[in-house]
C-alpha cells in the first residue's frame, strides 16, 4: 500500500476511534450476541422440537443473531455503512 492509500484507508485509526468513543456500545452489543446465542441453544431444548420449532429457532432466531454479531465485527473496524445493512436486516 502506497503513501496515498494510507492516507485515504487509514484502518488503525479508524479501529483506534470506534474504540474511544463507542467502546462500551460496541461490548453491549457483543453481549447482545452472545445472549442471543445461549438463547437459541435454552430455547430449543426446552421445545418440543417440532419442525416449528427448528425453523424458527434454529434457522430465524440464529439468522438475526448472527447479524447482530456481524453489526458488531464491522462497527468495530469502522465499517459502518456496511453494518448498517446487518441492522435494517435483523
Amino acid at each position: 500500500m502506497n503513501r496515498q492509500s494510507q492516507t485515504v484507508l487509514d484502518r488503525q485509526t479508524a479501529t483506534e476511534q470506534i474504540e474511544m468513543h463507542l467502546g462500551a456500545q460496541c461490548d453491549m452489543v457483543r453481549d447482545i450476541a452472545n445472549y442471543g446465542a445461549d438463547l437459541v441453544v435454552r430455547a430449543y431444548a426446552s421445545s418440543s422440537a417440532q419442525m416449528a420449532d427448528v425453523i424458527a429457532l434454529g434457522v430465524l432466531l440464529k439468522q438475526i443473531v448472527a447479524m447482530i454479531d456481524a453489526s458488531d465485527a464491522l462497527i468495530r473496524i469502522g465499517a459502518v455503512h456496511a453494518m448498517q445493512l446487518q441492522v435494517r436486516a435483523a
